[in-house]
């Protein structure tokens, strides 16, 4: 089933069809990242590939490369993984302007982050802002970023845990992108990977981490991300990854 997946999502990548994304408007566009010179992907262990108890890193960008290099037509955008394990959003925003600052100049930002501050109590409205203030940051530099929710956490068997928290923190990043269609894409990584038993396989059995498979998943969703016709807004769709199997 997973080879069929991969198979089904290269060959819509090559026709330029993407991975069933639908925009705010209901109309799909062209791929969010494919053609992009600099792509940074941005973030805390699940960035970083972090699996197999932290003995092996499996970043997500690895994958993300080698889709885009396979259904590139020209130069091949240039991945940079950016992830560091156990970080909180207020330290990602002292990390950011490092590579914003950088010679190189940067066409795409991934953020994904938060988890790590809803286990610490950091309170909901703070993580908003300061998840709002990163991608702010990477608009202020005239690049566009990926708007990447945070994906359900599992603890004690309980897939409940911070969830009220989550979700109004995921909420709020939908609201965000969906008023910044210019300079924003909205993938929902939680409604793609949810914690049951479909999706097993993606999961680490510490309930937060991805598996090395659940990070492949992860970046061929990325690569599939769509923007609307309008500008530069995408969405999954509140759609599993088993069911676009």
């Amino acid at each position: 089933m997973a080879m069929k997946l991969k198979r089904r999502l290269l060959g819509k990548l090559a026709k330029g069809q993407g991975a069933n994304f639908t925009s705010y408007g209901g109309s799909v566009g062209p791929s969010a990242l494919q053609g992009r010179g600099v792509i940074l992907c941005f973030g805390d262990s699940l960035t970083e590939g972090y699996c197999d108890s932290g003995c092996r890193m499996r970043p997500y960008s690895d994958r993300l490369e080698e889709v885009l290099r396979k259904a590139a037509s020209g130069l091949p955008s240039v991945v940079i993984s950016a992830g560091v394990s156990g970080e909180t959003t207020k330290q990602m925003l002292r990390r950011l302007p490092c590579f914003l600052a950088s010679s190189q100049k940067i066409d795409v930002v991934l953020i994904l982050g938060g988890t790590n501050d809803l286990g610490r109590g950091v309170p909901t409205e703070l993580i908003v802002e300061q998840l709002i203030s990163l991608h702010d940051m990477v608009h202020g530099i005239g690049a566009v970023s990926g708007v990447l929710t945070i994906p359900e956490i599992r603890m004690g068997g309980k897939v409940s845990c911070f969830a009220d928290e989550r979700e109004a923190v995921n909420a709020a990043l939908r609201r965000y992108a969906e008023d910044r269609p210019e300079r924003t894409f909205f993938v929902d990584v939680a409604a793609a990977f949810p914690q049951d038993g479909a999706h097993a396989r993606f999961w680490e059995p510490d309930g937060v981490h991805f598996s090395e498979e659940g990070y492949r998943a992860l970046g061929e969703l990325l690569a599939g991300a769509r923007l609307p016709r309008a500008a530069a807004a995408s969405s999954a769709g509140g759609q599993s990854w088993a069911q676009r199997s």
